[in-house]
């Protein structure tokens, strides 16, 4: 069972700028009994979550969520061996969160610029979720901390539809135990 629902707002701003406004949340639970849990790796992943396809737990990141972040890097796991090896665990999650603000501002003929604030995450499991855990701009993020990113784009609209350029910074640095994918 897939439970979301998403709430758009778009706002005026002065004269011809917009505020668009986005949130959006979810939560997936598994029909039936959860997989026992493997004794042979006890805690890998909850038994909730494996009861759920890969491809249809919640990830999160990328060009229309948390700009800053790559497609889908957050609930996505990397882990070093004790060689110094990483090896990536697309995981997803049961629960999403997801925040957008976007100020956008015409410039001259189809040009226009946005500037944005994106918050989101997945969790493995909802006892995952925290308030210190989603209110917390302290660098030091762990895979069950919320993910802030702030950025500036540039949009052209042509007949078929708007073309954007995006770049995002993220405001909370990853701890180097749970690094966020393609850091370090």
């Amino acid at each position: 069972t897939n439970l979301g629902v998403q709430a758009l707002k778009y706002m005026p701003v002065r004269q011809r700028a917009v505020l668009a406004l986005r949130f959006r949340a979810g939560f997936i639970e598994p029909d039936g009994a959860p997989p026992p849990e493997d004794p042979a790796n006890p805690g890998a992943i909850p038994p909730e979550l494996a009861g759920i396809p890969v491809d249809d737990r919640y990830r999160t990141g990328g060009a229309s969520t948390v700009r800053g972040y790559r497609e889908n890097a957050l609930g996505t796991q990397t882990a070093y061996d004790s060689l110094g090896v990483a090896t990536t665990d697309v995981r997803g999650g049961q629960v999403l969160l997801l925040a957008n603000a976007e100020l956008r501002v015409p410039l001259v003929w189809i040009f226009a610029a946005g500037a944005f604030f994106d918050a989101g995450n997945v969790w493995e499991r909802p006892e995952d979720i925290k308030p210190s855990k989603i209110f917390s701009f302290a660098d030091g993020a762990g895979y069950e901390d919320m993910r802030y990113s702030v950025g500036l784009g540039f949009r052209i609209g042509t007949p078929i539809g708007p073309v954007r350029f995006d770049y995002g910074w993220k405001l909370r640095l990853a701890r180097s135990d749970q690094p966020d994918q393609g850091s370090g």
